[in-house]
């Protein structure tokens, strides 16, 4: 769900990259380190790594540098359009 509104924030707005991104991306990466942290709570014997935002990071700097990433292909996210 998350990767959904990701690609929709990025579809409907301007170029997003690391250093020039919307607001509305910036709350959703700050959300999902919250959930990270709540999971991390939740289940304090898993090895955590905070995931989700790690990986929304990961997507939004590979924006940034035109950089295909595989797994962009899962939800039909087409950022040259």
């Amino acid at each position: 769900q998350i990767n959904k509104i990701f690609y929709f924030i990025c579809n409907t707005s301007s170029q997003q990259s690391i250093d020039n991104h919307s607001p509305l991306i910036e709350l959703l990466l700050e959300a999902a380190c919250k959930v990270d942290c709540l999971e991390r709570e939740k289940n304090p014997n898993k090895r955590w790594n905070h995931r989700v935002e790690r990986d929304l990071r990961k997507k939004l700097f590979a924006m940034g540098w035109n950089i295909h990433l595989e797994d962009d292909d899962d939800f039909g996210f087409e950022r040259f359009n």
